[in-house]
């Protein structure tokens, strides 16, 4: 997979991560019944991809790379926050704890936007 195809999987996994917070924490609307979990579960998986696309970049690259080492680490604690946030969620709402969640998409945002800052700077193999 190359870096433009993992840098847009990353930009929409962002942006779904970012669309159900605003929709769920800004908007507050109600979600349907059958709508809680599927959209946790599509966020877990938003959570991993993020994690590991970041880890497979900073593993691959050079250990000493300052970008793509904050893009690893700030994803990794971002999918973690947002795992926690989503899985201690009470019934009739996707996130258990608001300010854990606005924790996990500043740091996934990060991550996100880190990443693909270092992205443009390797050439594309």
């Amino acid at each position: 997979m190359g870096t433009g195809v993992r840098s847009r999987v990353l930009s929409v996994a962002l942006l779904v991560v970012a669309v159900v917070f605003f929709l769920d924490q800004l908007l507050e609307i109600d979600w349907p019944e059958g709508a809680l979990w599927p959209l946790r579960i599509v966020l877990l998986v938003a959570a991993v991809v993020v994690a590991g696309i970041a880890y497979a970049g900073w593993s691959a690259g050079e250990p000493a790379a300052t970008r793509p080492l904050v893009a690893m680490i700030t994803s990794l604690i971002g999918g973690a926050c947002l795992a926690s946030a989503v899985t201690s969620a009470d019934d009739g709402t996707v996130f258990g704890s608001s300010s854990l969640a606005s924790v996990a998409v500043v740091a996934i945002t990060f991550g996100v936007v880190t990443f693909n800052l270092a992205a443009r700077e390797t050439p594309d193999s």
